[in-house]
């Protein structure tokens, strides 16, 4: 049986109404469950509009639908309890309602040291980092029994990234769990670091793979870093290149137990101009699955010794000696600098620290830079879409927003996982700044 075709469902009106035709050539669509909530007043987590209406698209179409969330944060050392006992309960519920097929999310954590960073970042390639994300895919199953992790594009590598295949072994230790691998992210690392792609995907455990994901993206602007360097952005904003159909071309059929080939692209980023563009983007897809009708297997993923896969990535004894505690104390240091004043010095300490020195020798300025920028961008635009007030000031005087957001960002830790808790934050900042 052959993998299916999938395509990324948007919470968007203007994208939900210029992609509907192409619903049609798919066989199932690919959701982020968070952005199908929101939060009530007392905090809890309840569906927001789209739920209901991708609900209903459910019923009408008899589309499959399939999960990849970008909060879970897998690779956290120590997560929130709390926080990820609602998450699994939301998940389990919205399991009810759309069957999913499976559920992923990023490899890496976007939680640090009790922050919602947002941007998935990269963990240190050491067996503690692969028990911690192993323990989180146990978690999430129990609410949805399939699950995985994407191979992410990451800014700033705590690690030789061609290390990271092997990682990915260890991490993939429980039945059922399963590597989205996403060959633009792939090709994105390899392209800003100056690996070669093909070697890092001979490397990984393709039997492993549940999932491939295609898409595009741009380059930062220059002006961006002080050096002018320009690095490959996971925008999900473009066609997808030529570079990476060629990897597809060359690794799909080599993923037996592949189930499903999804096509990426996110909201706002679609008009009427890029609508036969996507659908020769589907149909291209489509023809290279039906090239390779055998992909699917029934039979069980190649036996795998975690244990002995958890030791081999690191013959280094501080790697193996690193732990938990070493782990979370790391991600508070990160979570610090991502949001300094001053990333020059905040990046030098890190190079400089006595305890995690090493891990930052594959780490450039230019991409703790671009991954900073990211993370408050991010930010901003949770803050924008969860106050209004704070959209009336950028919208009449954005010089002036603009200022007091620099203030605020790294002066009020960034505990909000919801545009309305962000809003209460900057809310009660602004309070305190006018007294």
């Amino acid at each position: 049986m052959a993998a299916a075709l999938g395509f990324s469902l948007q919470p968007e009106e203007r994208f939900l109404a210029l992609t509907a035709e192409l619903l049609d050539l798919v066989d199932y669509v690919e959701v982020t469950p968070e952005t199908l909530w929101r939060s009530d007043a007392s905090g809890g987590i309840v569906p927001n509009g789209f739920h209901e209406r991708f609900a209903m698209l459910k019923r009408d179409s008899g589309l499959a639908f399939v999960a990849h969330g970008v909060g879970f944060s897998v690779g956290s050392a120590r997560p929130d309890a709390e926080r990820r006992a609602r998450w699994l309960e939301r998940i389990a519920a919205d399991h009810e309602v759309f069957e999913f097929g499976w559920y992923t999310d990023h490899l890496g954590a976007t939680e640090l040291a009790g922050r919602n960073l947002t941007l998935p970042l990269a963990t240190p390639l050491v067996p503690a980092a692969a028990h911690a994300v192993d323990t989180s895919l146990r978690a999430l199953q129990s609410a949805v029994p399939d699950v995985g992790f994407e191979t992410s594009a990451f800014y700033f590598h705590l690690g030789d990234p061609l290390l990271e295949p092997t990682f990915v072994r260890a991490a993939l230790a429980a039945p059922r769990t399963h590597l989205l691998l996403d060959l633009h992210n792939v090709w994105t690392n390899a392209r800003n670091l100056g690996f070669d792609a093909s070697e890092y995907l001979e490397r990984l455990p393709l039997e492993r793979v549940i999932e491939i994901h295609l898409s595009g993206g741009t380059e930062s602007e220059p002006a961006w870093l002080p050096s002018r360097a320009i690095l490959r952005l996971d925008s999900h904003d473009h066609a997808v290149p030529e570079e990476v159909w060629q990897l597809a071309e060359r690794f799909v059929p080599r993923c037996p137990n592949l189930r499903g080939l999804t096509l990426e692209r996110m909201e706002g980023t679609v008009d009427f101009g890029d609508i036969a563009p996507l659908r020769a983007e589907l149909l291209r897809a489509r023809a290279l699955l039906e090239r390779v009708p055998s992909l699917h297997s029934s039979a069980a993923a190649p036996s795998f010794d975690s244990a002995s896969a958890s030791l081999a990535f690191s013959n280094d004894p501080f790697a193996r000696s690193f732990d938990l505690d070493a782990l979370a104390r790391l991600e508070v240091l990160l979570a610090d600098a991502f949001c300094a004043p001053d990333l020059s010095a905040a990046f030098a300490a890190l190079r400089l620290d006595r305890e995690f020195a090493p891990f930052f020798a594959h780490a450039s300025e230019d991409g703790f830079r671009i991954a900073a920028l990211l993370i408050v961008r991010l930010r901003f635009e949770r803050l924008l879409n969860g106050s209004s007030r704070a959209a009336d000031l950028w919208n009449s005087d954005p010089r002036s927003f603009t200022s007091h957001f620099r203030r605020y960002h790294p002066s009020v830790p960034a505990t909000a996982y919801s545009p309305r808790a962000e809003a209460a934050l900057f809310e009660r900042w602004l309070a305190a700044a006018a007294d």
